[in-house]
């Protein structure tokens, strides 16, 4: 570091801390939403010596500003995110497909020129509108994560506002991370949060709304010092002393010594280390434990309990049902016994609950789907490949509750993280919401990884991201195709930053992956695993009527304040399979009966390549 570029003093306590206007992590959120703070646009002129904007020939977001940029005689490229209030309507503005794309083609040229690439990150989120899903959105969220986890180039990332979602982890996977100190980082907003939790919330008094607002901040836990905590970030820049909306020239000032200061350090390493560093940092993240294994019974017990088995079957005469039939429950995990017959929601027919069930969960008549009747990871596992082949590995790994989430409901009961687990677990008999483990599909080893529905949604969590991370890394090692099946909501908010880390883990993994691997889009595949390791497939193949999207229709319905579902509760045409393979975001759409011969088309296909 030069004479000129010193480390910048730490200033008394900022103008809003001094005023006591923040006190707690909600006042934070206030904070950077205001419409005088300064953002990428206004920042990036006084930061760099030089910046030319990338317009013409590239896709236009006016939430994105991107280009080429000199930092001290450095010539590096620059991406930044720009938060602006939309002025016919209150609300954050968010990233569209084009933003992505754009940020996309920067990310491309600083590889290809090796030049260090800085993201300046500040927004709510990714836009979930139909305009972006007609561009792929979450796949394009999802390519600018694995983009920027394999670039070869030096990356630094600074939160300077609100980074949300995945809208700020598509900037975020790099080689250093920094934070503003007033700036915030979650994977939802607080107002998201409190939306999805508290039922009949938009109805309540506007006191109760803003003090279930705060309530979630403070329990996601999204400050600089809880990110230095989880070791998310690096460092925590300190804003100028009269503010940041009044002293640009301080805060840029700051903002500049910590990025010569990063492009130093990362200078030193080499790409190889760089990329190994990288790796290494985003494999760390995420909280759960492992439960110790059952010792393995001696030679003779397991002898003896063959022989049993094996006399028991000889006087039993079981007769062993067709594939994809076998061990249907006559009970639910409940407790409760399933209905004699299902009434379809969509087109009203009436079918024997055998029948029902023989038929893979689908009304025989409209083909339509029902999540109360969803199917289990292990009846997707028994349709899917050869009888009795299935082998479950790391089932031992168990959820934790890394940020102590637990808030009181309306009726005065606590809710919390840790009890819904273990609801969930007395329920599903599955200690996540991912199993994994090797399998045959007509003769042919693949590795496993399915999504357990009744498991907190199938979201996205720290043993979610660990146990697919675990799953490629052991299709790598016995050289045999990796095939999953999605049915998530997205990532747990309950587990905070953590979950949402695990978007950029599950890409991370997928730079190393040496197989072929296949995708499966079941009902329904939304948010932070679509975004992520779900479209990042060799092949992606998705069932009839499955509903796939950035983000479900209450929370769109939430974000337009106005029905989009018709009167039967279906949701638009945006939400279906169809509309993603005439895009070209998955390759087919095939029944459920059919997956199984499906799959393994693909497999030997993919053989050839």
């Amino acid at each position: 570091m030069t004479e000129r570029h010193k480390e910048p003093k730490e200033p008394k306590k900022s103008e809003a801390e001094s005023a006591g206007k923040i006190t707690d992590a909600y006042d934070r959120y206030l904070l950077v939403r205001k419409k005088e703070r300064p953002r990428a646009r206004d920042l990036i002129p006084k930061i760099f010596d030089k910046f030319e904007q990338y317009r013409e020939g590239f896709p236009y977001d006016p939430n994105i500003i991107a280009g080429y940029a000199e930092l001290d005689g450095l010539p590096l490229f620059v991406i930044g995110q720009n938060w602006r209030t939309v002025k016919d309507r209150k609300i954050l503005s968010t990233i569209t497909a084009k933003g992505y794309s754009l940020a996309l083609e920067v990310m491309k040229l600083a590889e290809r020129h090796q030049k260090p690439l800085i993201t300046l990150i500040d927004t709510p989120g990714g836009d979930p509108l139909q305009e972006s899903a007609e561009l792929l959105q979450c796949w394009k969220i999802s390519d600018c994560i694995r983009t920027l986890a394999g670039l070869k180039v030096p990356t630094v990332s600074i939160i300077i506002g609100e980074g949300g979602s995945g809208g700020a982890i598509s900037l975020q996977v790099t080689d250093r991370t920094y934070m503003l100190e007033n700036s915030v980082f979650s994977v939802i907003s607080p107002e998201g949060c409190a939306g999805i939790l508290i039922k009949g919330l938009n109805k309540k008094p506007r006191e109760e709304k803003q003090r279930r607002h705060r309530e979630m901040a403070s329990l996601l836990k999204p400050t600089p010092q809880d990110m230095l905590e989880f070791k998310i970030i690096d460092s925590i820049i300190r804003e100028p002393e009269k503010g940041i909306h009044k002293d640009q020239k301080t805060a840029a000032k700051n903002i500049k010594y910590f990025i010569i200061k990063a492009l130093h350090e990362l200078g030193e390493e080499s790409i190889e280390t760089l990329l190994d560093k990288r790796y290494r940092r985003f494999m760390s993240y995420g909280e759960w434990k492992e439960l110790p294994t059952e010792p393995k019974a001696s030679a003779p017990r397991r002898f003896a309990r063959n022989i049993i088995k094996g006399v028991k079957k000889i006087f039993q005469r079981e007769k062993k049902p067709p594939i994809g039939e076998e061990e249907h429950p006559t009970e639910w995990p409940t407790g409760e016994t399933h209905p004699k017959s299902y009434e379809c929601k969509i087109c009203g027919e009436i079918t024997p609950f055998k029948k029902y069930l023989k038929g893979f969960k689908i009304c025989p008549k409209c083909g339509s789907t029902d999540r109360k009747f969803y199917p289990t990871a292990h009846e997707w596992i028994r349709h899917l490949v050869d009888r009795g082949s299935f082998k479950e590995r790391d089932a031992n790994l168990v959820p934790l509750d890394p940020i102590n989430f637990s808030f009181k409901t309306d009726d005065g009961t606590i809710k919390r993280y840790r009890d819904d687990i273990e609801r969930d677990y007395t329920k599903t008999g599955v200690h996540e919401a991912l199993i994994i483990g090797t399998a045959r599909l007509k003769g042919q080893e693949i590795v496993l990884a399915v999504s357990e529905y009744g498991f907190r949604g199938g979201s996205l969590s720290s043993v979610v991201g660990e146990k697919f991370v675990r799953a490629v890394n052991y299709a790598n090692q016995i050289n045999c195709p990796l095939v999953s099946v999605s049915m998530t909501g997205g990532a747990r908010m309950q587990e905070g930053i953590l979950s949402l880390m695990q978007m950029g883990k599950t890409n991370m993994a997928l730079t190393r992956i040496k197989v072929p691997y296949i995708s499966i889009l079941a009902d329904p595949t939304m948010a932070g695993s679509l975004s992520s390791y779900v479209s990042q497939g060799d092949i992606h193949i998705a069932e009839p009527n499955a509903e796939i999207a950035f983000a479900g229709t209450r929370v769109v319905e939430g974000y337009l304040r106005t029905r989009i579902r018709d009167k039967k509760g279906r949701s638009p045409l945006w939400y279906h399979p169809d509309f993603y393979l005439e895009r070209g975001g998955i390759n087919e759409i095939v029944p459920r009966e059919k997956m199984r011969d499906r799959v393994y088309d693909y497999l030997e296909l993919l053989k050839k390549f």
